[in-house]
């Protein structure tokens, strides 16, 4: 009978010290997995962005229609050229993404920080021919109830071309003439919709409309 009392003493023990391993390895990794799962989130927004700008700025030059899934994570919003609410200086002519992490690795209410080329949000900062996209990249984190909302804003800009006088954009326009539009899921299609010029004070404003539709 001791015999039978010991040997359940010890699985009884090394019941315990296995549940104490098991619970200890929970502890300290469930946070390194949630961790490594958020640092993912931020670079797949990161990936779909640039695939996003290159494809945009591909379908203005070849004038070919684009399919793109929206698979990540996150809320995607164009706003038209024609923008003329909230902020509209800073956000027309644009596509944001925005969504919550629990690590959001880039400096929390700090404003906004260039991630692909140098910007000013209020002002037309042309880009030069042969150096520069036609857009910018610029990403901002704030804290919020349940960690911190990233939003990555992706602005058109005029492209300059200093030798023959022109200035190249391209002018977002979507579903709607003014109005924001927005998507959690699905594709992203991107359909070159007209050129045009416009001639003032000897320069020549080369326009490619683009239209958006989530």
């Amino acid at each position: 009978m001791d015999k039978a009392q010991s040997q359940i003493l010890g699985y009884l023990i090394i019941f315990v010290i296995v549940a104490s391993l098991l619970s200890s390895a929970l502890l300290w990794g469930l946070p390194l997995i949630t961790k490594r799962k958020d640092v993912k989130k931020t670079t797949d927004a990161e990936n779909f962005f640039k695939f996003l700008a290159n494809a945009i700025e591909e379908s203005s030059k070849k004038g070919t229609k684009q399919y793109i899934p929206f698979t990540i994570e996150g809320m995607l919003t164009l706003y038209p050229i024609n923008y003329t609410g909230v902020d509209s200086v800073v956000y027309n002519n644009s596509l944001l993404l925005r969504f919550v992490t629990k690590s959001p690795q880039i400096p929390v209410d700090t404003g906004w920080i260039p991630f692909e080329t140098s910007f000013n949000l209020k002002q037309e900062p042309y880009a030069i021919s042969g150096y520069d996209k036609p857009y910018f990249i610029v990403k901002r984190a704030r804290k919020v109830s349940n960690g911190y909302e990233v939003e990555y804003l992706m602005k058109f800009r005029g492209v300059l071309d200093p030798q023959n006088n022109r200035i190249y954009k391209i002018l977002l326009v979507g579903s709607d003439d003014k109005t924001p539009k927005s998507t959690t899921s699905g594709t992203v299609i991107v359909i070159p919709e007209k050129y045009f010029n416009v001639t003032q004070n000897g320069i020549t404003y080369m326009y490619t409309e683009i239209k958006i539709l989530l």
